[in-house]
Order: structure tokens, then sequence, then C-alpha cells
């Protein structure tokens, strides 16, 4: 429905004015939204770093940015490494942190735990990451917990120069399944 609308006033006003989307998030689609407005031929859309605004928020600048990057296959010549550290500084100018899960910001979303995602991202970053962390400036983060599995904490212990036997990884994962 909101592509159709804004591709009408778009089509009422041809080239000679600048059609700008401002969306809230009342039903979680401000988004979307946006981008459905600019799929549609708005040039403008108003967003806010993480989302912040009223009542339920605003379009989130990160995710409009990327969802134009990645699915509209438009530029926006936003430098999309700077997103992390700009949500990350807002968020202390605010005093208003950013979600865990926030997409594309949160300290979660480039974040993996489960065996069979680790070993995906580890093989593919692909198979579970739409959007590479260093293109936004965030970093993957391979958890250990009770879903691991064995290419994690390979992986992990690698990176800290420990390699250890097939049998005693075993041993260790076993260990913090446990824990």
């Amino acid at each position: 429905r909101y592509y159709d609308m804004i591709k009408k006033i778009v089509n009422f006003v041809g080239e000679r004015i600048i059609v700008s989307v401002h969306c809230h998030n009342d039903f979680g689609l401000a988004t979307a939204n946006s981008l459905a407005g600019v799929y549609a031929g708005a040039r403008q859309a108003h967003v806010t770093v993480n989302g912040i605004g009223e009542r339920a928020g605003n379009a989130s600048l990160e995710e409009v940015v990327m969802g134009i990057k990645k699915l509209l296959n438009y530029e926006t010549n936003v430098k999309t490494w700077k997103l992390y550290e700009v949500s990350r500084f807002v968020a202390e100018m605010t005093g208003i942190p950013v979600p865990y899960f926030k997409a594309i910001v949160g300290d979660n979303a480039f974040g993996h735990e489960s065996g069979i995602h680790v070993h995906g991202v580890i093989e593919n970053p692909f198979t579970y990451e739409p959007i590479s962390p260093e293109e936004v400036g965030n970093f993957r983060r391979l958890a250990l917990g009770k879903h691991s599995g064995i290419h994690g904490l390979r992986k992990l212990l690698e990176e800290q120069g420990i390699y250890l036997s097939e049998d005693k990884l075993k041993i260790v994962l076993a260990e913090i399944k446990k824990l």
C-alpha cells in the first residue's frame, strides 16, 4: 500500500518536486516502508540513527541505507563503514542504548554460537550474513556455549595460537557445554 501511494504521488508531481518519505515504526515497518517509498521513486528518506524517534521510533539510518544498497542496488554515498561508530556515538550522547539484537549495529548482529551457524559462517560468511560486518564498521563475534560445535571452538582456539587434536577438542567442547 505504501509503495502504491508513493508511486501515485511521484507520478503526479513528476521530476519537478523531490518526494520524501518519513516513516515511523508503529507497525515495525518503518524500514520496509522507507525502502518501498524509495523503490516507488521517492528521492529522500528521512531517517534517524538507531531508529530513535517519537512513539515507536523512526526508520533507522543503518537499516535504510543498507537496504537501499543491498536490496535495491542503489548507491547512497553514505560511508557505510562508519555506521557502527555513529550508532555508538549517538547511543552515548543520548543515553539510549543500542539493543543487543539491533539489525546491522547491534552487538549480536554478527554474533554466532550455534554449531551449524558458526561452521557455515567460517566456510562462507554469506550463508548467515547478507552484509559483511566490516562493511558497516562492525565485527563478527563467535561465542562458545551449549549450542557450540567443534568448528567454532577450533577457530577460536587457533586464533589464540592454540592447536588441539580432534579428541582434545571434543573433551574441551563437552566441558564448555556443561558450563
